[in-house]
């Protein structure tokens, strides 16, 4: 999940960089936001529907906690 959401941010940025959003048409700013959602679903379904984990999964750090009766 967080490289998804670094690719998520990092997307944000450029988009930042790149366009006034105060001078954004309110048609356009949807259809941005729109095409944001469409890309970030895509490489996370691409991603699963491919086996592909960017990190290994863990323990939980609750299943390392001993139960006291």
């Amino acid at each position: 999940m967080l490289p998804l959401f670094l690719l998520a941010n990092l997307m944000t940025g450029a988009a930042n960089l790149m366009l006034d959003s105060l001078l954004v048409p309110d048609m356009q700013a949807i259809g941005i936001v729109c095409l944001y959602m469409v890309l970030v679903c895509c490489v996370a379904f691409g991603l699963h529907s491919n086996n592909i984990q960017l990190k290994h999964g863990s323990k939980q750090a609750s299943s390392n906690v001993t139960k006291h009766a």
